[in-house]
């Protein structure tokens, strides 16, 4: 239930801001949002032909730093701060090379993991292809990862990349429940705004932004963490 709390409090953020938010979701996707586009599009085509698509998300490692100047706005969004273009951009110059190292490690680490996935899942022994749900599990917790990350990284005193990869696999080990609902109720909104098009290119990226920033408020809350530290 909290993760349905979460998706809530991030639908309510989006529509306070949504002109702001829904500008910034386009610009999103002209900074760096093309490459997790043209990725997934790319993993459709490569499974559907039979190919290596657990390669494609390496090409997804330029969003990196749109997604956490994209942070740097909700960040200020979920606690009425006022935020602009000129934040987003700000955020952009300030965190370019920490997210995209972020976004690289996330990516490579993802790549991995289903490959071991692939590999499990296509053996005829049936033990081996049970062994094979632990790689996706540890799947959704990469991605669970990947989406602590950058409000960690935005919201740290003195940012890192490391540091803030660290915190976020606390994050999400520390509530694997959580964090695997989280996961799943991002793929539906992902799936609901791929098939409502005009909400995956003036949505998405914000509501996944705020759902990413609300998660990190409710773990912070949960381990007793005040939102100012």
């Amino acid at each position: 239930m909290k993760a349905f709390g979460v998706v809530y409090r991030a639908i309510i953020s989006l529509g306070r801001e949504f002109y702001l938010l829904s500008g910034l979701s386009l610009l999103w996707w002209l900074l760096g949002g093309f490459f997790a586009g043209v990725s997934a599009v790319l993993v459709y085509i490569m499974f559907m032909a039979g190919g290596p698509w657990w390669l494609m998300p390496l090409l997804a490692i330029p969003v990196g730093p749109a997604t956490a100047a994209l942070a740097v706005v909700t960040r200020r969004c979920t606690r009425n701060r006022a935020a602009d273009r000129g934040i987003f951009m700000e955020g952009l110059r300030t965190y370019w090379r920490m997210a995209l190292g972020i976004s690289a490690v996330g990516m490579v680490g993802i790549v991995l993991v289903l490959f071991n996935l692939v590999f499990y899942v296509s053996r005829s022994n049936v033990y081996l292809q049970v062994f094979g749900l632990f790689w996706l599990y540890l799947a959704c917790f990469l991605i669970a990862t990947q989406m602590y990350a950058y409000p960690i990284l935005v919201g740290m005193e003195k940012p890192s990349t490391l540091g803030a990869l660290r915190l976020a696999l606390t994050a999400a080990f520390g509530n694997p429940f959580f964090s695997i609902v989280l996961v799943l109720m991002a793929a539906a909104l992902t799936a609901v705004s791929v098939v409502v098009v005009i909400l995956l290119f003036f949505v998405w990226p914000a509501l996944m932004a705020l759902l990413d920033e609300h998660s990190l408020r409710l773990f912070l809350e949960r381990a007793g963490v005040k939102l100012e530290d």
